[in-house]
């Protein structure tokens, strides 16, 4: 993918909030996040990370805020 960092975490932002709006697109948003695990660039990693979780574990760990809670 050629595009900056700063436009790669606005669709990361993107993504997530739409996955907040339609909990079906689930499926398809978590193979992106994971793209960046290995991400050279330390913010993106982090930052797919955090949205993989919050993906993955919506509403099954207390712990972890439920994505319908999250105001944007």
């Amino acid at each position: 993918m050629i595009s900056s960092n700063d436009t790669i975490c606005a669709v990361f932002n993107a993504l997530i909030k739409y996955v907040r709006w339609n909990p079906d697109v689930r499926s398809l948003v978590i193979p992106i996040f994971e793209q960046y695990f290995e991400s050279w660039d330390t913010e993106l990693q982090q930052r797919a990370t955090e949205y993989f979780i919050l993906c993955r574990l919506d509403g099954e760990d207390p712990n972890i805020p439920n994505m319908s809670e999250l105001r944007y």
